[in-house]
């Protein structure tokens, strides 16, 4: 479990460091790993909701208490059938997004993360995900940040996480608004990942499926996705 929390505190460090520089932080102060002030001296969190397409996306927004505003924000996209805090951090009480959360209010950024819809607490079925909807909702959730007044959208970042690493790069790839990229383990290849994950078989059945169709992962999750899903692999 050590090995794994010092592995994701030195990913998380990595995040801080390139979003702080890339952004060009004039008005923060990055400050050393064993100088992380507790959670709450940081940063204050509230559950936030935004509309896309008809649906309810719920986020969870994070502000530093320190006084800088218009703070530099960083939009956190979780990875496949995770929701918005992300994995546990091993040995800790804290989530994988919950502890960057704190990270970067430490370096005077704020952040938002999001429940995809389907995931979470999100309008939606999770049958229904497509790369394509998170897409949009990535977008919608930048949108939403560009009517708070206490972010610069003009220092606008964006981490994924896995499969939120390739939405991530679409998203950066197709808007301009995103200043800075952080891509923490992404899919790179999505035919090749989800062939690993749900088997080839279970890809090419997905394709011409008429109703969603019942997948099992390598690591023994059973759900339903719909053709949706296995079209835009391809895309």
């Amino acid at each position: 479990m050590l090995g794994t929390q010092n592995n994701v505190q030195r990913a998380m460090l990595v995040v801080i460091l390139t979003m702080a520089q890339a952004l060009v932080l004039t008005a923060c102060r990055p400050v050393a790993p064993d100088a992380m002030p507790e959670p709450d001296a940081v940063i204050t969190e509230q559950v936030t909701t935004f509309e896309n397409q008809g649906e309810t996306v719920v986020g969870t927004l994070a502000v530093p208490t320190t006084s800088g505003a218009p703070y530099p924000v960083v939009l956190l996209l979780h990875g496949f059938t995770n929701e918005r805090n992300e994995l546990p951090v091993g040995g800790t009480d804290e989530t994988m997004y919950g502890r960057l959360a704190r990270l970067l209010g430490a370096a005077g950024m704020a952040s938002l993360r999001i429940d995809f819809r389907g995931s979470g607490e999100s309008d939606g079925a999770w049958a229904d995900t497509t790369f394509t909807g998170q897409l949009d909702d990535a977008r919608a959730a930048v949108d939403y940040l560009a009517t708070l007044s206490m972010v610069d959208l003009d220092r606008l970042g964006v981490v994924g996480f896995s499969q939120g690493g390739l939405i991530a790069a679409e998203l950066a790839a197709q808007d301009a608004r995103v200043r800075t990229l952080v891509l923490w383990s992404p899919v790179s290849s999505a035919p090749d990942t989800y062939k690993h994950i749900l088997g080839a078989e279970s890809v090419e059945a997905g394709l011409d499926a008429a109703t969603p169709l019942p997948v099992t992962t390598q690591w023994g999750a059973q759900f339903e996705l719909g053709r949706g899903f296995f079209v835009d692999l391809f895309r």
